[in-house]
């Protein structure tokens, strides 16, 4: 029955090839848009996720209340706050401070360069946060008050091939807290005075919800041009009809019909993501990546995207078109 199912929808999109090639470019410039968007909220919501225990990695948010009524939140507090707290609260099993500056002069030998966000850490950091190490190791990079920790890049334009360890370089000659998952830092932080994300939760409720419009317009326009060829397709639900067909059977047609229809749109909207990917990249300032053979959960998405639309698109053009009566269909 499934194959026979198939089999009609694909006779019928080669039947009609101008009408099907309209459906599907529709539904997948509509699909294509959907992706890359949701594309974007992934990596939005991605953020500090990598980390080897996110679930159970907190910030000390301070909130201050005025009598203005007026409340601001800081993610800068006292440095004895810390050592406290891991003394004071026993769920508490280690703490790290952290303090950037904005602009330093770092110079080793006769190089010298401007270093923007340098940081100054504890040396618990480095086991909180699971920093791994191309030389040395984090069991003791960090317990000399003057060690420094550098990324292979910088320490390549430093040091050049010469192994940086043991190298010397020269810097520079109120009223509550809170704790803040480190995975909510990046979205939520954008109104907070001190170290903060550059994302907004806002914007990802935003952009899912235009994302979700896109894919809901291209079905509309699916189901219009489907119920505006009802009257071509009357006599062939009719004589389905008349041979025996249930009104279940057509409706389970049409939703293969539709199906088929957003499969095809698929794969054409992954030509469309690879395409506009790098022009999309540059308007979002970030560097998304398409893979979906690496990436489950895209391939998850996509796929219950091209079902939903699918059945959403089969919907009322199923409901519309195995209603009709076969005798007043016939006769005419």
């Amino acid at each position: 029955m499934f194959t026979n199912y198939i089999k009609v929808a694909i006779r019928n999109l080669k039947k009609h090839k101008g009408y099907s090639f309209i459906n599907i470019l529709g539904l997948s410039v509509g699909m294509a848009c959907t992706i890359l968007i949701l594309l974007w909220v992934q990596d939005e919501l991605s953020y500090d996720r990598f980390l080897p225990d996110s679930d159970r990695l907190y910030r000390v948010i301070d909130s201050e209340k005025y009598p203005n009524g007026e409340e601001s939140l800081f993610s800068l507090n006292p440095p004895s706050l810390a050592p406290e707290l891991v003394n004071q609260y026993p769920d508490i099993v280690n703490a790290a401070r952290l303090r950037t500056v904005k602009s330093s002069v770092i110079q080793y030998d006769d190089k010298r360069f401007n270093e923007d966000n340098l940081t100054f850490v504890d040396p618990s950091f480095l086991k909180m946060f699971g920093i791994s190490f191309a030389s040395g190791n984090n069991n003791n990079a960090l317990l000399n008050v003057y060690s420094v920790v550098m990324t292979q890049k910088m320490a390549e334009k430093y040091f050049g091939s010469e192994d940086p360890i043991g190298k010397t370089v020269r810097i520079d000659n109120r009223f509550t807290i809170s704790l803040q998952p480190v995975t909510d830092i990046h979205l939520y932080s954008n109104k907070m005075i001190g170290v903060g994300g550059t994302g907004d939760i806002t914007q990802v409720y935003i952009f899912s919800v235009i994302a979700l419009l896109i894919l809901l317009l291209a079905c509309i326009n699916f189901m219009n041009l489907s119920t505006a060829r009802t009257g071509n397709r009357s006599k062939e639900i009719g004589m389905r009809k008349v041979v025996g067909a249930r009104r279940k059977e057509i409706i389970l047609q049409f939703f293969f019909e539709s199906i088929v229809y957003a499969i095809t749109s698929l794969m054409l909207s992954i030509f469309w993501i690879y395409d506009l990917l790098p022009l999309f990249n540059s308007i979002s300032g970030k560097e998304l990546a398409f893979n979906i053979l690496n990436n489950s959960e895209i391939l998850l998405v996509i796929l219950g995207v091209a079902i939903f639309t699918g059945i959403l698109s089969g919907i009322y053009p199923a409901l519309v078109m195995s209603a009709f009566k076969p005798v007043k269909v016939l006769k005419r």
